[in-house]
């Protein structure tokens, strides 16, 4: 058995836990907006959709700021299959990335982020040539 701090050192060697979930069907009610994309456009110039949450729920809201205890994922969508890569920096200055992860279209990807650091983490999603940056303050 792992004690808390082995647990802990664990969990941020590995990173990132990735769960593919479904686009939400046209009968449902979507409660994410996906408009937004890495490049800040809609319609035709739109290549995919990021953003950071406090929580790993599809349900989660976008956040910019997050408890300190409370769960952090990064969340990516492509209207086309497309593989991308997730580097996150967090408080301390550590960076990890999670290269080529392959992505159906139109299905939410959420990468759990884990570090309990407070202060500012930095992700930085990558595909199709174009890159999205987004920043999430833990208090």
């Amino acid at each position: 058995m792992l004690g808390k701090k082995a647990r802990f050192a664990a969990a941020v060697t590995v990173g990132f836990a990735a769960l593919c979930l479904p686009q939400f069907s046209s009968g449902d009610t979507a409660p994410l907006d996906y408009r937004s994309s890495a490049n800040g456009s809609q319609g035709k110039g739109s290549t995919f959709t990021s953003y950071l949450a406090c929580g790993v729920s599809p349900q989660a809201p976008r956040a910019t700021r997050c408890p300190h205890r409370g769960k952090l994922a990064a969340f990516f969508r492509s209207p086309v299959a497309t593989t991308y890569s997730l580097c996150v920096t967090f408080p301390d200055g550590r960076r990890l990335c999670s290269r080529g992860q392959a992505a159906e279209a139109n299905t939410l990807h959420i990468n759990q982020i884990f570090g309990h650091l407070k202060g500012w983490y930095k992700a930085v999603w990558t595909a199709g040539g174009q890159s999205s940056v987004k920043h999430l303050k833990r208090t």
